[in-house]
């Protein structure tokens, strides 16, 4: 059998592209990372925002892309941005007064209100790693892991190595690091043994490569010249013991075997290139999931599904390209920058328009930008003259480590920048902005794009501003780091797989799953009897009788009639 269980990708396209495979095609450069803290910025932050603070950078593209998707010709111009004068490489955008919210786009530090110009949007952090993008689809302003199976914007931070050496395979893992070949890639061929190959090794997914069992052929026998499995046939030489070659097929392949067409499937299903179980025609489905090979299943979220979710403008609050993780294109989430800021006023801002998670996009509340008046879009943060304020609160300047800073006088209304309380009328000055109240509690924030100086919970999905959710791995089922849309840190979604599969003395214990409690829930073991373990695995066919439980024989790929919950590809395997 031509196996797939070495595709670094979660999901080969139906339409049999190259989206499945990983390539060595040049991609865009990964953001250049230079950060210097002056000590004059971090008193003047609070006022003049990150402006001269930044990290020179270019626009990157490709991060948590499919492995072989196209570089589109790496940094982007921007006729605005010029080099600090100090000549130490800091990327400053002449003008720029550090009010681009996250998830807009920028080119330079100084430019966002956070401070952090990373993959080409403002992003709530710093987002160092090369398996971490701010820029994912549907995630725009949040640093976040890139899915495992997709590849970084930068190849030569996972390089891919010989499946040979079980190294990294050119992607990530999911949780933030390179990927390894995963478990049952083959390291090293082995030889023919009758209609099965015998003495072959296997990635264990950890970097070792390990002795691997038998791999049977059947319906076709091994092929003594390539040490492989035949996938057709001219002459019945080329079949299992008791086969026969009919219109260049030896039988019906068994769930998990390379196919065509559905009519060389005992299923009489050929899904994504191999034999399925069902049908598995939904979005965001696959059959050739690694390591679930032949068996129907939900992506995860954040992979694409080119055939179903297409990929549309955050503006559109429509699909993002990539799948939720509950068998459905994503949308845009209610984090999601749809329409500009703009000034509704002398003194009032109407903040960037945010999509509602249902793919509308949402006019927020104006922000009274008092006593300082709206221009460009935003309001005013410092002054120059009393033009710069609304009247009868003139501008005051004061000299703040050497340099002077203008301030219309007066306290500031609820969602303008501050630095202490004693700024704002409310006298609670919270994630940087003057709120309506103290806002304690993680998930929490008074300062989202679209609700700025209210305290509101943070969209389901989003990450935690007050960073309080820690991702605890999905083996626990507990918090994955992001917050759950009540006010509180969401738990990894009923479904995620928790524990590995394994196979024991001829016992099979299925791979574990996280419940609606949050528990890895134990599955139900079973026997795997007529047949035998095969790594972590029971054997589905065989070549020989050593395949077969003690009292079986191998005859026709078969060891026997299998029992209920046990893997089969048609009715008369049981």
């Amino acid at each position: 059998m031509t196996s797939s269980l070495a595709a670094g990708a979660a999901r080969a396209p139906r339409s049999a592209s190259a989206l499945g495979e990983v390539s060595g095609l040049p991609r865009a450069l990964r953001v250049l990372r230079v950060l210097r803290v002056l000590a004059l910025c971090a008193v003047l932050a609070p006022i003049l925002g990150a402006a001269g603070c930044g990290r020179a950078r270019t626009v990157p593209s490709g991060a948590g892309s499919p492995p072989g998707a196209a570089a589109d010709g790496g940094a982007v111009p921007d006729t605005r941005q010029s080099l600090d004068p100090s000549g130490d490489g800091r990327c400053v955008t002449a003008g720029a007064t550090a009010t681009t919210p996250d998830s807009a786009t920028c080119t330079c530090d100084n430019e966002c209100a956070s401070g952090f110009c990373t993959d080409g949007v403002c992003c709530a952090s710093a987002c160092n790693g090369t398996c971490r993008s701010c820029a994912l689809p549907g995630n725009e302003g949040q640093c976040l892991p890139i899915p495992a199976g997709l590849a970084p914007a930068d190849p030569t931070g996972c390089p891919i190595t010989a499946p040979a050496t079980c190294g990294t395979d050119g992607t990530c893992d999911g949780t933030g690091a390179c990927r390894l070949h995963l478990a049952r890639t083959p390291c090293k061929g082995g030889k023919c043994a009758g209609d099965g190959i015998t003495g072959g090794f296997a990635c264990d997914g950890d970097g070792a490569c390990v002795p691997s069992s038998l791999t049977p052929c059947f319906p076709y026998t091994c092929n003594t010249a390539t040490n492989d499995c035949d996938t057709s046939c001219t002459t019945n030489a080329e079949c299992a013991a008791g086969q026969q070659c009919v219109n260049n097929a030896c039988g019906k392949s068994l769930n998990g075997q390379a196919c065509q067409t559905s009519d060389r499937c005992a299923s009489g299903f050929c899904v994504d290139g191999i034999c399925c179980n069902v049908a598995c025609a939904g979005e965001c489905m696959s059959c050739n999931q690694p390591g679930k090979e032949g068996t129907c299943g939900l992506l995860a979220a954040g992979l694409p599904d080119p055939d179903f979710c297409k990929e549309s403008a955050p503006a559109t609050c429509g699909t993002t390209g990539r799948c939720d993780g509950l068998g459905a294109c994503a949308k845009f989430p209610a984090t999601t920058l749809c329409g500009p800021s703009v000034c509704s006023g002398d003194a009032a801002q109407s903040p960037a328009q945010l999509c509602d998670g249902m793919g509308n996009c949402r006019n927020p509340p104006e922000v009274d930008c008092s006593p300082f008046r709206c221009a460009a879009g935003a309001c005013n943060r410092t002054c120059a003259s009393d033009a710069d304020c609304i009247a009868g609160h003139p501008c005051v300047s004061s000299v703040v480590a050497g340099m002077t800073v203008g301030q219309c006088s007066g306290k500031k209304a609820n969602g303008q920048i501050c630095a202490t309380a004693a700024e704002c009328v409310s006298a609670a000055c919270v994630d940087g902005v003057c709120c309506e109240s103290a806002c304690s509690g993680p998930c929490r924030s008074c300062g989202l794009a679209g609700s700025l100086g209210r305290c509101v919970t943070v969209a389901a999905g989003a990450a935690d501003p007050r960073k309080t959710c820690v991702d605890q791995g999905e083996a626990s089922c507990a918090a994955n780091g992001l917050c759950d849309g009540a006010g509180a840190c969401q738990k990894f979604p009923a479904g995620t797989a928790c524990a590995g599969e394994k196979c024991s003395g001829g016992t099979y214990t299925p791979g574990a799953t996280c419940n609606a409690a949050g528990q890895c829930a134990t599955p139900t073991t079973r026997g795997c009897s007529p047949f035998v373990c095969s790594g972590a695995k029971c054997f589905a066919n065989c070549s020989t009788s050593a395949e077969c439980a003690a009292g079986f024989v191998c005859l026709d790929g078969s060891c026997g009639l299998k029992n209920n919950g046990q893997a089969c590809s048609a009715g008369s395997e049981c």
